[in-house]
């Protein structure tokens, strides 16, 4: 057992008690998928919050395929290299039923993955955050039907907006104008105030 997989070994021994997995900037590589994919002491777990820990397209379809998570509403998989795969695993698989707020941010979410996040079926998802993703392919979300119940859809870091930004040179006039983001203003007209830019 690697030094991850120890690490984790330890939060899941917390697991009972605190109801919760948090566990930042340790190598969840291949050698702790089995305790991700296998591990009954997530039953109950009812947030997990797993940032900067490698975990990659393999590390989250190994954590949906987990039969133990039934109970989680929030997951918090920030800064993984979670993909398109692993996406469409996580949105496909026992999560979609349970978890409320999903946090994808600092992963490559690229058109493939805003595409897995639109066609997913997740009827308790409530709140999105899809901060610093690299926001291409985010014209694909506008398909989804789930964004009429979020009630945060959080786009922030992304170098986007729903109106134009001037840049100034020091007391002069603007130097130049980046224009509104279509996508963007089509998101705000769906969502109003629900849309975090």
């Amino acid at each position: 057992m690697n030094d991850g997989a120890r690490q984790l070994a330890d939060e899941l021994d917390r697991a009972a008690e605190t109801r919760s997995v948090a566990l930042r900037n340790v190598a969840l590589e291949p050698a702790s998928h089995d305790l991700l994919r296998t591990d009954a002491r997530f039953a109950g777990v009812r947030r997990i919050t797993l940032h900067d820990n490698r975990l990659g397209d393999d590390g989250a379809a190994a954590l949906a395929a987990n039969p133990a998570l039934t109970a989680v509403a929030e997951l918090e998989l920030v800064g993984n290299g979670i993909g398109e795969a692993g996406i469409r695993a996580l949105t496909g698989g026992r999560l979609r039923d349970t978890v409320t707020r999903l946090d994808l941010s600092g992963n490559p979410v690229t058109r493939g993955g805003f595409g897995a996040l639109a066609d997913a079926s997740m009827p308790a998802l409530r709140e999105l955050l899809l901060r610093d993703v690299r926001c291409a392919g985010l014209d694909t979300l506008l398909r989804a039907a789930a964004l009429d119940n979020l009630t945060l859809l959080d786009l922030t870091d992304n170098d986007i907006a729903d109106y134009d930004r001037e840049y100034f040179d020091w007391g002069g006039p603007a130097v130049f104008t980046i224009p509104a983001d279509e996508v963007c203003v089509a998101l705000r007209e769906r969502l109003g105030a629900r849309l975090r830019l």
